[in-house]
C-alpha cells in the first residue's frame, strides 16, 4: 500500500529548495513543483473530485480551506514560477518557498516548523493594499502587442478609448505575460475586475476570445477515474442518448 507523505516530509522538501545552493535553477522549480504536487494529492484524495489541472486543485484547495486572498496569489505565482526553468531572484525564491509551506501548513492544519519559518520572509510583499476596482468588465480588441503591455481599443462608457493592458502587477502578484504569445491585432478580450488609471488598465482576469469558449462541463466530462482524452466527451454522449 502507498505510504502517505508527513508535513514533516514536505517541510523538508522546502528547505531543501533554500538551503541548497548549489541546486540548479531548473532543479529548484522540479522540487518545488513536485512538493506541490504531492501536498495537492493529499489534499484533494479524499474530495470525490476530479481535476483537470494543478492549478485547479490549488484554486479547490485554497477556497475549500479559507486561505487568504493574498496568500492564495501567491500560491498560484508559486505553482507557476514551479512550472518554469528560468531563475529566479532569491527573494522571489523565499517568497514562493513562503508561499508553498503556508499552503502545506493549510493542507495538514499544522504549524510551519520554526527551523523552516527562520529562513522564510515573515511578512510577504503580496499583502501589500490592493488597488481599487474602479471597473468591472471592459470589452476591447487587440491593436498591437509590445513590451511595455498590450495596446487596446475600447468602444465603452467611463473607459478610455485607447488603453495599455500592462502584463506585470507585482502589488497583486498578477502576472500576464503568458498573453504575449497568444495575442496579436484584432484579438478580442474581456478585461474583469480593473483599475484604471489614465490610459493603464490594471486586470485582475483577461478572457481570450470569449465568443468562443468552451462549456467547462463539457471539459471536465473528458476526465476520469481511469484517464483522461477528448473522445471521452463522445462516449460519454452516446451513453446518455442510448
Amino acid at each position: 500500500m502507498e505510504k502517505d507523505i508527513t508535513a514533516k516530509e514536505l517541510f523538508s522538501r522546502a528547505a531543501y529548495i533554500l538551503n541548497t545552493s548549489e541546486l540548479q535553477p531548473k532543479e529548484r522549480s522540479q522540487v518545488m513543483h513536485e512538493t506541490l504536487v504531492l501536498c495537492c494529492h493529499e489534499g484533494i484524495k479524499n474530495s470525490g473530485h476530479a481535476f483537470g489541472n494543478l492549478f485547479s486543485q490549488v484554486d479547490y484547495l485554497c477556497n475549500s480551506l479559507h486561505i487568504h486572498p493574498s496568500d492564495k496569489i501567491a500560491i498560484q505565482t508559486m505553482r507557476r514560477h514551479s512550472n518554469s526553468s528560468q531563475p529566479l531572484p532569491e527573494e522571489d525564491l523565499r517568497e514562493d518557498v513562503r508561499a508553498l509551506c503556508i499552503f502545506i501548513s493549510a493542507i495538514y492544519s499544522c504549524d510551519i516548523p520554526t527551523e523552516v519559518n527562520a529562513i522564510i520572509p515573515q511578512i510577504s510583499r503580496h499583502q501589500l493594499q490592493p488597488k481599487l476596482i474602479n471597473n468591472r468588465y471592459i470589452r476591447c480588441i487587440v491593436q498591437s502587442v509590445n513590451d511595455d503591455g498590450i495596446h487596446v481599443s475600447i468602444d465603452q462608457d467611463n473607459a478610455p478609448e485607447q488603453a495599455i493592458v500592462p502584463y506585470l502587477e507585482e502589488q497583486r502578484g498578477i502576472d500576464h505575460s503568458y498573453l504575449k504569445d497568444l495575442v496579436h491585432k484584432n484579438t478580442q478580450l474581456n478585461l474583469l475586475d480593473n483599475h484604471i488609471e489614465g490610459n493603464l488598465i490594471q486586470p485582475t482576469l483577461v478572457v481570450l476570445e470569449p465568443d468562443f469558449l468552451l462549456d467547462i462541463s463539457t471539459i471536465a466530462s473528458c476526465f476520469t477515474e481511469f484517464g483522461h482524452h477528448p473522445l471521452l466527451y463522445l462516449l460519454t454522449l452516446k451513453e446518455t442518448t442510448d
